[in-house]
């Protein structure tokens, strides 16, 4: 309780670049003064954390970004207070996990749904199912909708106008099943119940193994 470090497993003892000879009984003041400059700003959020955590009597958890030299590196932290059976602190258990990868990849996913939302084209992803996972703006604004909680999880049948026959489905779905790009002209039906003819190209996405994931339908 007096914020000594007692342990650190291996993934911590190489991203601090310490033995437990340098590190056993050291405080993070005492620690900043043996390590790069690049570690305050990781030791100083962590000192903010383990406050909080002996404060508010319960584990306390966040995300936090560290730069080391030129990289940017994410990690989801848990500091955990424990307490001798009198009540009195004993030790704060610290469980640290790598989510740069996790983080990246949801920084990359804003970028393509902010690059979607901004095309002119109608953009749709469903799953495998046909149920829509994703539309653009464009398609909320053509369509009528007021908002994608509209749309979410609903089939492709809230736009059929009925005006497509039972054979021209049957060859769109053969075409895309057998993973060939399907294009042709659909008539759609607005909220409102007016048409819209839609030129439409529909992809199929698959995993290494063929097993469908989801279709983009543009």
């Amino acid at each position: 309780n007096n914020c000594r470090w007692r342990t650190l497993n291996k993934f911590g003892q190489e991203l601090f670049k310490l033995s437990p000879r340098q590190f056993v009984g050291k405080t993070n003041e005492e620690l900043s003064e043996i390590l790069d400059d690049s570690y305050n700003d990781l030791l100083n959020k962590c000192a903010f954390m383990t406050k909080a955590a002996w404060e508010e009597k319960v584990p306390v958890r966040s995300t936090e970004s560290f730069t080391f030299g030129d990289k940017i590196i994410y990690f989801d932290i848990i500091k955990t207070p424990t307490y001798y059976s009198n009540g009195e602190p004993k030790e704060l258990v610290i469980l640290g996990r790598d989510v740069t990868e996790v983080i990246q990849m949801q920084q990359r996913n804003k970028a393509c749904i902010a690059a979607l939302n901004s095309a002119s084209d109608i953009i749709v992803i469903s799953d495998a199912e046909g149920h829509i996972t994703f539309c653009n703006d464009s398609f909320i604004k053509n369509f009528k909708f007021n908002s994608i909680e509209e749309v979410e999880g609903k089939t492709f049948s809230i736009i059929n106008s009925g005006k497509m026959s039972q054979e021209f489905f049957r060859y769109l779905w053969t075409t895309i099943k057998s993973n060939k790009v399907w294009t042709n002209t659909i008539i759609n039906k607005r909220t409102d119940g007016t048409l819209l003819n839609c030129l439409v190209t529909i992809l199929l996405v698959i995993n290494g193994e063929t097993e469908t994931i989801y279709y983009i339908c543009s």
